[in-house]
């Protein structure tokens, strides 16, 4: 049984006689149909023919019960949810900003390039493999320390692995995105201006 929490282990149990063992607070579990609903008038009658000289009080659905013993966890998991959101943000505006200053500090290449010849598209496919490629090499190095920190939140997850194969290839898809996504601004920046200013270096700005 998992009597001490949802996110422990399971303990054997023994069950004895109420009269044998008696106990001044007594829980009914009650199996309904799934569809049927059963109101707490229903199941206060039920009980009633069993115990004549007791309190009856305290209904909750399964769902609910769980929620409560699970919602100190869920309020540290909102809180890390939160937290990693605002990381998310502002790792994007940091890569729109180092992109951005390495399309502006190499405008002139970008210039030289499409005066050789290079088309607008070939200038941003060459900005955006740039991102990706430090991208990948970024999310891959931070997925592996994750792999190794994940016994830190081991305690805190049931029902799933701390090391789940599909939550670390939606982490680095999202990662992957977002990167990209903020490099797509500066990779037309690139091609804005065109050859010739971009070789007088007139065209500077982040």
């Amino acid at each position: 049984m998992k009597s001490y929490g949802v996110d422990r282990s399971s303990r054997e149990e023994l069950y004895l006689p109420f009269t044998q063992a008696p106990y001044d607070r007594v829980s009914f579990l009650i199996r309904t149909s799934p569809t049927g609903d059963v109101s707490a008038s229903t199941i206060q009658s039920a009980v009633s023919g069993l115990v004549h000289d007791r309190p009856i009080y305290n209904f909750r659905t399964m769902k609910q019960h769980l929620g409560r013993r699970s919602s100190d966890r869920k309020i540290s998991l909102v809180l890390i949810s939160l937290f990693a959101g605002i990381a998310l943000m502002m790792a994007c505006a940091g890569v729109y900003g180092v992109v951005a200053y390495s399309v502006a500090m190499r405008g002139q290449e970008y210039g030289i390039r499409m005066a050789m010849g290079a088309s607008d598209g070939g200038i941003q496919r060459l900005v955006l493999f740039g991102t990706v490629r430090l991208t990948m090499l970024g999310v891959g190095l931070g997925l592996l320390a994750t792999y190794f920190a994940t016994s830190l939140l081991s305690g805190m997850l049931f029902g799933i692995s701390a090391r789940d194969a599909l939550t670390f290839a939606g982490v680095g898809s999202i990662l992957t995105f977002v990167a990209v996504a903020a490099s797509l601004v500066p990779a037309f920046r690139a091609t804005r201006s065109g050859p010739l200013a971009a070789l007088r270096g007139t065209d500077r700005s982040i």
